[in-house]
């Protein structure tokens, strides 16, 4: 585990929300933790809060080409932190126009609605149907990296997730 003060990017309301979408995406199972438990989303958003998220090492004067692959880099005027933030806040939004509570209130079924329409990109408030599915894209891309790439202290920090793959969890 890293120090609590290691490039965190997103606010505890976008961590919390964060935290039950990957929860989501990577359940608990009687193989093994799930992403929650992994502590996936301080990964996350350790990494939305470096040069990378934030873009500080990357061109981002444009133009952008509009739905680019990804072989281009990012494509957007907005620093990943702030694109993945902002969707974070909209999907709370879309869980409380749909179910006048929080998205972490949710139950898996109803969590398991909005993300699917999140993923398709038919759900409404503030983004399009193209940028939903970007911010899709991103996310999933962030916590399959987070479970499985990026390395944690000299170490992965979620050995756990190789196991449940690669072995149904048993150590």
């Amino acid at each position: 585990m890293q120090p609590a003060d290691s490039h965190i990017g997103l606010d505890p309301d976008q961590l919390s929300v964060l935290n039950a979408v990957v929860d989501r995406i990577y359940p608990d199972t009687e193989w093994g933790p799930g992403g929650a438990r992994l502590d996936v989303a301080a990964d996350i958003s350790r990494q939305l809060g470096g040069a990378y998220g934030t873009g500080s090492d990357s061109y981002a004067s444009g133009p952008f080409a509009p739905n680019a692959h990804s072989c281009f880099g990012w494509q957007r005027d907005e620093s990943r932190l702030a694109f993945f933030g902002r969707g974070l806040l909209a999907l709370d939004r879309c869980a409380a126009a749909l179910y006048r509570v929080h998205f972490v209130e949710l139950t898996t079924t109803q969590q398991d609605r909005v993300l699917g329409d999140i993923e398709i990109g038919s759900a409404a408030d503030g983004f399009t149907p193209a940028e939903w599915i970007a911010w899709f894209d991103l996310v999933l891309e962030q916590v399959f990296t987070a479970l499985f790439i990026a390395p944690v202290g000299g170490r992965y920090g979620t050995a756990w997730a190789w196991d449940r793959l690669l072995n149904g969890g048993e150590q």
